[in-house]
């Protein structure tokens, strides 16, 4: 997760990227990269913390994300202006925005079952 975080927000932002890099050609990258992963560290070597729990808080956190980052997904994989011949076809798109609405009804059912709960 960290890395694929630095690789998101080093290409967000225009800053040089990649593992095959130095850390003097790609400062912010590798920044980004350690400064994650001290964190990671700092909350899962944390005394008391229910590890567990919160290994599946995030990925409950992720699932509830899915759906945001999958429609921008979507968007720009069905640009033709952006990807040219490669743009997905019709049955792609569908089947893709298909697993769009099973996802956020999921994710639906598991925000209401918890806040009924």
């Amino acid at each position: 997760m960290p890395l694929a975080t630095a690789y998101s927000v080093s290409e967000a932002f225009g800053f040089r990227k990649g593992v095959g890099l130095d850390f003097r050609r790609a400062p912010v990258f590798y920044g980004l990269f350690t400064a994650l992963l001290g964190v990671g560290v700092g909350v899962a070597l944390w005394p008391g913390i229910p590890l567990i729990g919160l290994l599946v808080g995030i990925q409950v956190l992720n699932g509830i994300l899915l759906p945001v980052i999958l429609v921008f997904m979507l968007l720009l994989a069905g640009d033709r202006r952006l990807m040219g011949h490669l743009r997905n076809s019709t049955v792609h798109m569908l089947l893709g925005w298909g697993t769009l609405i099973l996802v956020t009804g999921a994710v639906l059912v598991l925000l209401i079952s918890q806040f009924m709960a």
